[in-house]
């Protein structure tokens, strides 16, 4: 089909863009969604977000690539496998079309990409994303919802001098999701704590600053670390049950085929 009949015929046009990035793909993709099927949007850490667009989807081994239907189609957006941190779905399967969010991070930015296909299509984009995805990140995906979402809540680190008051650097930025807590300035990531690596989270008062905002003290690995911050029990609370989820086995696979578990695939 020539140009010229593709600028008359839209839904042609898009076929034949489909088929033209399919062209490309050498070995064959995992996956490929037409547009029209596949949308997508993403959301900044600082609120922004982007409108929905429709787009091709294409699945890799070595990355995740969205081509949005634009005037031009030459537009794409990638997500190399290395920079995926986690992937999960906000609600179960249900009729109609259903989303799946994407963690990113990035040149220092931490983005949800969040996609929206119909149901079937998104069993088998799910399937896709487990078979290139780290062990850790099906694990979590496997996880009993809903998960863990905070922030980004400013926080200024503190340390404690030898006269019990607390000295408070510059304010960061502290993000909680599923499998990590996002330490930011300035939007731009700072430091990732893995969640099972935090215990002993610990909601304080400041005795040298009654009326001050609050404190939480945690441990990460062999390092502790204490925050203030204003909403500091509800930190502590998030901050605690994502770090129990964090170790939690997900549940057993049920005695089905995998063609009626769709909660497991």
């Amino acid at each position: 089909m020539t140009d010229w009949m593709a600028l008359l015929f839209p839904a042609w046009g898009q076929r034949k863009w489909f088929y033209d990035i399919l062209l490309k793909q050498n070995p064959r993709p995992l996956l490929a969604l037409a547009p029209g099927i596949a949308y997508y949007r993403v959301r900044q850490l600082d609120g922004s977000v982007s409108r929905w667009c429709a787009s091709v989807l294409v699945v890799r081994p070595e990355q995740i690539t969205l081509h949005p239907l634009t005037r031009e189609m030459q537009e794409q957006e990638q997500v190399p496998l290395p920079a995926l941190r986690w992937f999960g779905r906000p609600h179960k399967y249900h009729d109609g079309k259903n989303d799946i969010w994407l963690h990113v991070e990035q040149d220092e930015r931490w983005q949800v990409y969040e996609i929206r296909t119909p149901r079937h299509y998104m069993h088998k984009f799910v399937r896709a994303l487990k078979q290139i995805a780290h062990e850790d990140m099906v694990t979590a995906y496997r996880r009993m919802r809903p998960y863990v979402h905070l922030g980004p809540l400013a926080a200024h680190p503190a340390v404690q001098d030898i006269y019990g008051a607390w000295q408070l650097s510059d304010a960061l930025q502290l993000y909680i999701m599923p499998l990590y807590l996002v330490i930011l300035q300035d939007m731009r990531v700072l430091r990732v704590v893995p969640l099972h690596e935090i215990s002993d989270i610990t909601p304080l008062r400041r005795l040298d600053a009654p009326q001050a905002d609050g404190l939480v003290r945690f441990r990460a690995a062999q390092e502790t670390m204490s925050f203030v911050l204003e909403h500091y029990q509800r930190f502590a609370e998030n901050l605690a049950q994502a770090a129990r989820c964090a170790l939690e086995v997900p549940p057993q696979r049920k005695q089905k085929s995998a063609e009626d578990d769709e909660e497991w695939d």
